[in-house]
């Protein structure tokens, strides 16, 4: 028995209930062309000057270089490019901000599962439907700089693109289902790429939306 005197010295035991994660991998299959930019406001001046040296200090950017500077590179001999993963959980976040449950956003969901890739750097693989690797072509669109004047902005376009990812996920926070059906909100409301559903810098746009195809459920842990 503990004495009045000895209890403010008790020691206090925390138990940590251990964790149950769960994995699933899914198919990622686009319903609209997958953008990739990584064309900053500096990049977009540079371009802006013509034949000109940029006012940055910069010389003009070439096309064939902007282009490439946007694909995620696997091997590149074996025309093998990827997407981040990570770029799904984001959209996965930004997805589970529209949900309420119990009249709370569900906005601290992220902290529940993560989006992993199976090529180096978190990259998922981009295919064709046939699975094999899809390579990506120029697509260009008009920007307008803070300084004005109409330039050119390019991408690397992907059509037909699908992917693959696979998802750790919390058991004891949420279920399969519940995993699977905020990435279809995230393939439909957000998407992921510039100028994406949701995209704030560059602009919004209509790429990037995904629905799923194959899902399996690979382990529990």
């Amino acid at each position: 028995m503990i004495k009045k005197t000895d209890a403010k010295k008790a020691t206090k035991t925390l138990l940590v209930p251990e964790p149950h994660y769960e994995t699933v991998e899914v198919e990622i299959i686009f319903k609209a062309p997958l953008l990739q930019g990584q064309m900053s406001p500096r990049t977009v001046e540079a371009l802006a000057h013509k034949g000109e040296k940029a006012i940055t200090g910069r010389a003009p950017i070439d096309p064939t270089t902007a282009f490439e500077e946007c694909r995620h590179v696997i091997d590149a001999n074996r025309g093998m490019f990827g997407h981040p993963a990570v770029a799904f959980w984001h959209a996965m976040v930004e997805a589970s901000s529209l949900i309420s449950a119990n009249g709370n956003r569900l906005v601290k969901l992220g902290k529940a599962f993560a989006v992993y890739g199976y090529e180096r750097g978190g990259l998922s693989l981009i295919t064709d439907a046939r699975g094999k690797p899809l390579a990506p072509v120029m697509h260009t669109r008009v920007a307008i700089p803070q300084k004005g004047g109409a330039v050119l902005v390019y991408a690397a376009k992907y059509d037909g693109a699908r992917t693959r990812i696979l998802i750790e996920y919390d058991a004891d926070v949420l279920t399969q289902v519940d995993v699977i059906r905020l990435l279809k909100r995230a393939g439909s409301a957000v998407g992921v790429g510039v100028w994406r559903i949701t995209c704030k810098k560059g602009g919004r746009g209509t790429f990037g939306s995904f629905d799923l195809g194959q899902v399996i459920h690979r382990k529990a842990a």
